[in-house]
This record gives C-alpha cells, structure tokens and sequence, in this order.
C-alpha cells in the first residue's frame, strides 16, 4: 500500500489499493484526495498509483511504454480505458433492464441492486429522472404478480415507498396465509358438517360395532373393512358394506368408532 509524504505536515496519508475490483471513478475520487492533502506532483502521483495498483489492474502497465510510466495522465487515461464506467453504462443499462427478483431474494436486497445500477447507467441524470427509471425496474423485477398489481394501484411515485408498500403487502400476505392453515386444521368433512351420532357404551363386556359379537371392539373386529371413510359421517364406508352379509345383520349405529 502506497504511503508518500504529506508535504505540509510531514505525515504519511495512507492511499487504498486498488485491484480493479471496486469501482474506479469511486477509488480515483479518493486517490485525488489524498493527492491534493498530500501536496503531490505529477510524478509523485504517478508513483503512489503505481505502488498501489494490485492483480489484474497492474497489468495495465505492461500497455504503457516504459518512458510513460511515471506520466500521471497517462496512467489515469490507460485506467480510464479499461475500468473507466464510461464506456460500461450500457452493460449497466442491459443489466437494469433485464433484472427480476432472485429465488430467495429479499424485496430490499432487490431494490438495493436496482437503486446501484440506475445510479451506474445514468450518473449524470437528475434524481427525479434515477428514481422513476429504479421504480418502473422494481415494479417489473418483482416475482409476485399480486404485488406488481397492487403497486400499481397504488401510484407510488419514489422506489422507497415502494418498498415500504411492498413489505407490508408481504407482511399481511404472510399472516392471511397463516389464518388459511389455521381454518384448514379446524375444517370438517364435505359431508355439510352432518355427524353421525353412536350410543353411549354401556359399561361390561364390549361389544363390536361392525358384527354384532361381544368380545372384541370394532378396531379388532375380523370382518372389518380397512377402507379409507370420512370419520364425521361415516357416509362412504356404509355405502360401500351395502351389499355384505356382515354388514346388513350389524347395528343400524355402525358406523361409528368404539
């Protein structure tokens, strides 16, 4: 990490490196910084650029003439070409048009990301301008079709209302669905809620509800039928013992369980 001289006071100002990883105007802006409290000349700037150039970004040397090297212009203008965003607004206009919400993405992971490329392709357009283009983009990026409905309804006009809609739209969305499950647990029969109704057991020796015999409960009777029926009405299990001996000669309540 490069650390040239402050000129006036005699401290070290320490310059970030750079790798090509972050963005460029970003780290330009803060090399100039510390170029200008540092009091650097020209030569001096080229140098603590050199030094602080790291992996793929100080290859951009070898494009440069070795007489060039210690040319700020130069160096800035080489970096420029090959990180300069300049010439990446419309990969960044590409990217914006074409985002959707990722599976498992959150609806502020996605507005964050759009909010970055809208500044990326249009750097220079006012903020009126920015905020509606990352609306539209939100809007269109998002999963849920409700939502997008809803939204619209909504005319909202900035993305951070939005969002707010959109969180509460999912936070309701989310608590309606619990309900659902809750009245789907509580739910009856399609039979209209018609239960077939048994005598009380009388207390002594059991008696099987399917034959007739005692000895033994319906759950252990022989003759029992392990056909899937509704337990409110019994309705299809009936039906289907119409035509056996067993079941004519059994009580008119067999139906139900012991």
């Amino acid at each position: 990490m490069a650390m040239p001289l402050d000129h006036a006071s005699g401290r070290t100002l320490k310059v970030p490196a750079f790798d090509g990883e972050m963005s460029w105007n970003v780290y330009k802006t803060h090399f100039e910084a510390a170029a200008t409290s540092n009091c650097w000349n020209g030569k001096e700037r080229a140098t603590a650029l050199i030094l602080a150039l790291r992996g793929s970004a100080a290859e951009v040397l070898q494009t440069i003439p070795a007489e060039n090297h210690f040319n700020y212009e130069v160096l800035v203008s080489a970096l420029d070409l090959r990180y300069g965003e300049e010439h990446m607004k419309q990969i960044y206009r590409s990217q914006l048009r074409n985002r959707t919400q990722r599976s498992g993405e959150s609806i502020q992971q996605l507005a964050q990301d759009i909010e970055r490329l809208t500044l990326l392709s249009y750097p220079t357009s006012d903020p009126e301008h920015r905020d509606k283009t990352a609306l539209d983009t939100f809007i269109k990026a998002l999963r849920d079709s409700e939502l997008k409905q809803s939204l619209l309804l909504s005319d909202k006009r900035k993305l951070k209302d939005a969002v707010a809609h959109s969180l509460t739209f999912e936070s309701a969305k989310q608590a309606s669905k619990c309900d659902v499950r809750l009245r789907q647990v509580h739910e009856e029969c399609s039979c209209q809620k018609v239960v077939v109704k048994r005598k009380p057991q009388q207390h002594g020796v059991p008696q099987c509800w399917i034959c007739g015999e005692k000895g033994h409960l319906r759950r252990d009777c022989k003759h029992r039928r392990k056909d899937n029926y509704c337990r409110n009405c019994a309705t299809r299990w009936r039906k289907r013992r119409e035509d056996d001996p067993v079941s004519r000669s059994a009580p008119s309540n067999e139906g139900a369980e012991n």
